[in-house]
């Protein structure tokens, strides 16, 4: 008797109103691993290697060199913008817990120092292989996203990411 009057007590209870949603959508949060960890480590690696193509103008003699370093800084600055705001869209924040992290394609702060000290074709050489190790890296973290990723613009801009890194790498010199 007790649980008919329970059951029947919960029956005539007004509905509860929905909840209201304090965080991101269920989508976002699937996204939040790997996606998330993909733009991030991307975006760290385009601000790094955006320090070497700076210094270019300045190192090397070469105008091919130059010239394809302006491109690939241009390229770079406006995936930069595209990977902050696919953070942005997947609630994550724009701090980078891997800006300062030493990995696979990112330039080191060794190897930094001896781009700003090289000149003519010793930069050249330098940046070829740091750009090589660059885009190479990304290529392989754009295919890893493609297999892993779960948010479809992330996926989107990680195939994207692939297709320029590849045209890149066939431009490079050697």
């Amino acid at each position: 008797m007790m649980l008919v009057a329970l059951l029947a007590g919960g029956c005539s209870a007004p509905a509860a109103a929905p909840p209201v949603s304090a965080g991101p959508s269920p989508s976002i949060m699937v996204a939040v691993t790997t996606d998330v960890a993909w733009t991030q480590l991307v975006l760290a690696l385009d601000e790094r290697i955006l320090t070497v193509l700076d210094l270019t103008p300045t190192h090397s003699r070469d105008a091919g060199v130059i010239a394809l370093s302006a491109d690939i800084a241009a390229q770079h600055r406006s995936e930069i913008e595209l990977l902050r705001g696919n953070l942005f869209a997947m609630g994550a924040k724009d701090d980078n817990p891997h800006a300062e992290h030493e990995m696979p394609g990112m330039v080191t702060a060794t190897t930094f120092a001896e781009l700003k000290q090289a000149n003519g074709s010793s930069f050249d050489q330098l940046l070829s292989a740091s750009l090589r190790a660059h885009l190479t890296q990304c290529v392989s973290l754009a295919q890893s996203e493609l297999k892993a990723g779960t948010h479809a613009a992330t996926r989107a801009l990680a195939a994207a990411v692939q297709e320029s890194r590849e045209r890149d790498l066939s431009r490079l010199p050697g």
